[in-house]
């Protein structure tokens, strides 16, 4: 079996960002399951909307209203156990850097504790989210796998969570800041 990870198929039109995740392909005893990986820059802001741009044909994009990940199941529908297991291996990895690229900001920006807060409790039955701080708090690596098989469609909302440390003030307990709620429909598509 191979995991065949990849930049995401990523369509961006004026109302919405769709990336998608290619359907696991079986052939015999071979098979190769789908990761999609998705770069985003996270710009923050004290008293402005925060601006989150994606990584598409090597250029950041700004990003619409909407986010939304379709998990594509294979052709025809299927009963056979091992094809819808390896359905439930599809995974995206939506990975969020800081962009400070802005004198406004004045400040070394970090994600704080898991990165995110969650707006509502998400249905845990149709997928899983992880998410995990790295590089210092720079980045922010959130995970979407262990999918359902059948068709669905369900919306994480989250606010991405950080803090400020002022230039020239040093490690002090600094405030956390929040974003404005972006949204991730996550769904898969009937057959």
């Amino acid at each position: 079996m191979s995991v065949e990870e990849k930049q995401a198929n990523i369509k961006v039109n004026k109302d919405e960002v769709v990336v998608t995740v290619p359907a696991p392909v079986r052939n015999g005893y071979d098979a190769t399951i789908s990761t999609a990986v998705c770069y985003f820059k996270v710009k923050p802001s004290k008293t402005k909307p925060w601006i989150t741009k994606i990584l598409k044909d090597d250029e950041y994009v700004d990003t619409p209203g909407g986010f939304r990940v379709e998990f594509l199941s294979h052709q025809n529908i299927t009963t056979d156990p091992i094809e819808l297991q390896l359905q439930a291996l599809q995974r995206i990895i939506l990975i969020a850097e800081m962009d400070e690229d802005d004198a406004e900001n004045q400040g070394d920006w970090r994600f704080h504790g898991k990165g995110v807060i969650y707006c509502h409790e998400n249905d845990h039955n149709d997928f899983r989210v992880e998410t995990v701080v790295t590089e210092n708090g720079n980045q922010l690596i959130m995970t979407i796998d262990h999918v359902k098989d059948e068709a669905f469609d369900n919306d994480i909302a989250f606010r991405y969570l950080a803090t400020c440390y002022e230039i020239g003030v040093g490690q002090l307990p600094a405030p956390v800041y929040y974003s404005q709620d972006p949204t991730v429909s996550v769904g898969r598509p009937m057959g």
